[in-house]
């Protein structure tokens, strides 16, 4: 009975949070067809422009429009 406590114990803690495993940012790449658009993106710290192909760096808790 004791194993299957510390199993389960063991499991509990191990799972942790995604940031811990993948960061707190990601990358957004941006392309379009032909290349050279303009990508207007708001929800951001600041609103952020960029000539496409481009990437921007988002923390994963933006809601990104």
């Amino acid at each position: 009975m004791f194993r299957l406590l510390l199993a389960a114990a063991l499991a509990a803690s191990c799972g942790g949070c995604a940031s811990v495993t993948r960061g707190t940012t990601e990358n957004i790449s941006i392309s379009s067809t032909p290349s050279g658009a303009t990508a207007e993106l708001s929800g951001l710290d600041n609103a952020t422009a960029c000539v496409t192909p481009c990437v921007v760096v988002a923390k994963r808790s933006a809601d990104i429009t």
